[in-house]
């Protein structure tokens, strides 16, 4: 599987995938978030994780980021769910 917005290789376990958590946005795309465009330089002194890396390039246009970017979230919303189904209320 691919990043929806930056392109890169994503790969997730098998339960990953069976609980439907495989979330199709790279965590570095995940960490510059919806408001960044597609080509992003992290600029010296940023608050983003030392991991965060520059974006060069996107296979989305930039206005379709922010769209992409509600996806995940309502995925993340519909893991959680099934999570808590699957393994319970903590």
């Amino acid at each position: 599987m691919k990043c929806k917005i930056c392109g890169d290789e994503l790969e997730y376990s098998d339960e990953v995938n069976r609980l439907g958590c495989a979330f199709k946005i790279c965590p570095n795309c995940i960490n510059l978030g919806p408001d960044k465009p597609g080509e992003y330089v992290v600029p010296k002194g940023s608050d983003l994780p030392l991991s965060v890396h520059d974006r060069y390039s996107t296979i989305v246009s930039d206005k379709e980021i922010p769209r992409i970017f509600q996806e995940f979230f309502d995925q993340v919303i519909e893991c959680s769910k099934g999570m808590r189904e699957k393994y319970g209320h903590h």
